[in-house]
């Protein structure tokens, strides 16, 4: 195949695809067309600049649908030594909370059961008649 489009240089090629984000370049007798902004994706090689072309736009339409930037790391906040010691004693205090909380269920569960044995010795059974 021929490497000129009717009417179609690698500079127009470029300059229609550009804002896209879609780049086509001649390297070592080849066509490259890779996008300028996305290193991470894998570029396009071919011989013909029809097809290249063809590539671009479909890179172009692929890339239109990405074109917000990923979301950046939310950067991680210094912690000072007195909030990390506070954090430490709150959750030890909470600790203890739950831990006195489940003591004193524990000892009504056998203050109630004291109660009802105290309850039922005291309590003379009724004699069958």
């Amino acid at each position: 195949m021929s490497d000129r489009l009717p009417g179609k240089s690698l500079n127009e090629a470029n300059s229609e695809l550009a804002p896209f984000g879609v780049l086509i370049a001649w390297h070592g007798g080849s066509y490259v067309v890779a996008y300028t902004k996305r290193r991470d994706l894998a570029a396009y090689t071919t011989d013909d600049l029809a097809d290249a072309l063809s590539k671009g736009r479909a890179m172009a339409l692929y890339g239109a649908m990405f074109t917000e930037a990923p979301p950046r790391p939310v950067p991680l906040r210094r912690v000072s030594r007195r909030a990390s010691i506070r954090r430490h004693n709150a959750r030890v205090a909470a600790r203890c909370r739950i831990k006195a909380a489940k003591e004193a269920v524990k000892r009504a569960l056998q203050d109630d059961r004291l109660i009802l044995t105290t309850l039922s010795d005291s309590v003379p059974a009724p004699r069958p008649e």
